[in-house]
């Protein structure tokens, strides 16, 4: 029996079945733990000894990649500042602080969103656990050459991370490599008892009112937490702790992401309405809205269009091996026409016909799994 749905409980689940996690923790967006995840890891053999840092290994291996820190003792609008520093000094700060008694007067520094994978291609430091499998998002990035969603994250005992909820409303999935972080989620729409009179989040929420649905998790080193679409949340790190991190989207979360978009266009649109009589507006709106996050909804049709042709071809080639497989490659197809769907009305003229002609294929697919 799964219990996530029980007030403030986050369940713990080793071992079970794709279609188990798809059906209890996807398609309802609800957290949980997956145990053990990285325990036979390269990163989980070789980063670390004894549940701490392997500076050594670390610093022969990476020492001269470029990475941005976060200074977790100071604010910059709803985050921290950052600065980029080599890895090795980022490494000998990190063992300084460590040792220090007195820590009063120095800086606490968090690496955040290393892109380590896509700047060591061939380092098959982790494996993708088969839960988070089907990412859309990595998929397109990397095959196209983009800045990717896969990270690496390093810090102190104290270091932290703002309230937040993840970009694009994307789910995430996190596995710690060695020590422990403390995490803080709440219930999707709960974070608005928290905004002041002009609607801003608290950087950080240390005492949590009552009235709040919420759940706290302690993560050990191994574990894997699922993080849902729109879950704002929050994370302390208990120890030193170096943890391996996905933003993703898939077949259960892609219309999150279109929303998100929606959304996000019409506060565009909104901020600068004094402009809405220019002849480019609409295309000021969405030049603005790429900037904001990363994405608008010309990149969007490319990625969806990208995703499409990629299982349109796989369900031509009948590349699929099992059942399983089967499944998610229908799912996809179906997810992929809603979404192509769902944007119609954003597309230009030459998009427009494609869009058409890319649904009447998948039509014919969703017609004869229904027959």
């Amino acid at each position: 029996m799964d219990d996530s749905d029980s007030e403030g409980v986050v369940p713990e689940i080793e071992g079970c079945s794709y279609e188990y996690f798809y059906k209890y923790h996807l398609e309802r967006n609800l957290p949980c733990i997956i145990k053990g995840v990285g325990r036979n890891w390269k990163a989980t053999k070789l980063w670390a000894n004894d549940n701490k840092p392997n500076f050594k290994y670390l610093r022969s291996e990476y020492a001269e990649s470029v990475v941005t820190v976060y200074n977790c003792k100071e604010k910059y609008f709803n985050s921290h500042p950052t600065s980029e520093m080599k890895f090795e000094d980022y490494l000998n700060y990190w063992q300084k602080y460590s040792k220090a008694e007195d820590k009063s007067g120095m800086e606490l520094l968090y690496l955040k969103d290393w892109h380590m994978k896509n700047e060591n291609k061939n380092d098959d430091f982790y494996e993708v656990p088969l839960y988070f499998s089907s990412d859309w998002l990595n998929e397109y990035l990397v095959a196209v050459g983009k800045d990717d969603y896969r990270f690496v994250y390093m810090g102190p005992l104290g270091s932290w991370t703002p309230l937040h909820k993840d970009v694009m409303n994307t789910f995430s999935w996190s596995v710690n490599i060695c020590g422990y972080k403390k995490w803080l989620l709440l219930h999707p729409g709960e974070e608005k008892k928290l905004m002041d009179k002009s609607g801003k989040l608290p950087l950080s929420v240390d005492n949590l009112p009552e009235d709040i649905r919420h759940c706290y998790i302690i993560q050990q080193p191994g574990d894997a937490i699922f993080v849902p679409s729109g879950w704002y949340h929050q994370v302390w790190n208990l120890k030193d702790t170096i943890s391996i991190n996905h933003n993703w989207i898939n077949v259960t979360s892609i219309s999150r992401m279109e929303n998100s978009l929606g959304i996000g266009l019409q506060d565009v649109q909104k901020e600068i309405s004094h402009l809405s009589k220019e002849n480019d507006f609409q295309a000021q709106c969405e030049a603005i809205l790429r900037c904001d996050v990363g994405m608008n909804h010309e990149d969007f049709f490319e990625f969806i269009r990208f995703i499409t042709l990629r299982r349109l071809r796989k369900y031509n080639t009948q590349q699929q091996e099992t059942e399983l497989e089967n499944q998610m490659l229908k799912r996809d197809i179906e997810a992929c026409q809603e979404s192509l769907m769902q944007i119609f009305n954003h597309l230009n003229e030459t998009q427009m016909d494609e869009a058409m002609n890319m649904c009447l294929q998948m039509s014919t697919i969703i017609f004869n799994k229904t027959r």
